[in-house]
């Protein structure tokens, strides 16, 4: 029988179209007992159309597009296509149980990360900035400000275990692959939440703020109470760009279901990266060497019209030069 689990991604023209055809093929063929799962592929924004060819390749793979530019709150920030994906999933799912993944991922086994066991959400922490790491004081002023702008003491916020020879870190779930149980409330706090810190303008202490839809999903579990799993190494592998290799290289991929890749597989981190992939999933490499479309567009081709780029491109920095960087002592 087909797990009760449907799968939610974003999809728009240009790169994101080419990577998520490329994260459901992999999904078809690696998913084991999740490899027919229903899958949604939003389109969160206006913009081209998808290519005739994508189009009919969505319907042989089962998934359902559904255009949702309503349910997206922020269109200039292309993280707030992720919003959009989790409020249509949230109403249009016939499952107890919905994952979000990002497009820049591949699916090497079964994914037991789809896998709830009894939470109501899971995701793995993300060890990149801003996560505060045990033993050091970095980005602690930007998560108290987060903090209190939901409502939470910050030393609430539980330390985790990452199991990977890293320092503990405060709760800070990575946003590529997360599970969440339809009608936990988790959809509707995750929209209220993206557009609470958007709204207060809290940014990192270089700037930075695009991570809003990454760095909600702390306070959304916190205030709601959810049960939650924190998922492996090998249930969600963290594969970026310039951790390929060296002293902070993603630890071995042997039994990784998941490969979240991000820009790995673009110039100039591409040969050493399949390299990897070729010695520790050895599977996962020949499928990828045997896709018609292996060279991801180095950039968002066909967005549409020049007035809508121009404009996305102005609203980004017009917010960008208004945010409040949060800086620590010491």
């Amino acid at each position: 029988m087909t797990p009760e689990v449907t799968l939610v991604c974003c999809i728009e023209a240009g790169r994101l179209e080419t990577q998520t055809l490329l994260m459901i093929r992999s999904l078809r063929y690696f998913g084991g007992k999740y490899a027919h799962i229903p899958a949604i592929a939003v389109v969160g924004r206006a913009g081209a159309p998808l290519k005739a060819e994508t189009q009919e390749e969505l319907v042989s793979l089962g998934v359902q597009v559904i255009k949702a530019s309503g349910d997206n709150p922020s269109p200039w920030l292309g993280y707030a296509n992720k919003v959009a994906a989790v409020s249509v999933a949230e109403r249009r799912a016939n499952t107890d149980t919905i994952v979000w993944a990002d497009s820049d991922i591949l699916f090497a086994a079964e994914p037991m990360a789809f896998d709830l066991r009894g939470a109501d959400f899971a995701a793995r922490s993300e060890w990149l900035p801003p996560a505060i790491r045990r033993g050091s004081s970095a980005n602690i002023a930007y998560w108290q400000k987060v903090c209190d702008l939901f409502g939470l003491k910050f030393e609430s916020v539980p330390w985790v275990d990452r199991e990977d020879g890293r320092p503990e870190q405060r709760m800070y779930f990575n946003s590529g692959l997360f599970a969440w149980r339809k009608g936990s409330g988790f959809a509707q706090a995750y929209a209220s939440a993206f557009s609470r810190l958007l709204g207060s303008r809290i940014a990192q202490s270089n700037g930075a703020f695009h991570f809003a839809d990454q760095v909600i999903l702390t306070p959304v579990v916190l205030r709601l109470n959810l049960p939650w799993r924190h998922l492996s190494q090998t249930e969600h592998c963290m594969f970026f760009q310039g951790f390929i290799s060296g002293q902070d290289a993603t630890p071995p991929m042997q039994g990784a279901s998941v490969i979240h890749y991000s820009k790995s597989l673009d110039e100039p981190f591409r040969t050493s990266a399949l390299e990897r992939l070729k010695r520790e999933l050895p599977a996962l490499h020949a499928w990828f060497e045997a896709q018609a479309e292996v060279h991801l567009p180095s950039r968002p081709a066909r967005l549409g019209p020049s007035i809508l780029r121009l404009w996305r491109g102005l609203r980004w920095r017009l917010y960008g030069a208004r945010v409040r960087p949060c800086f620590d002592v010491g």
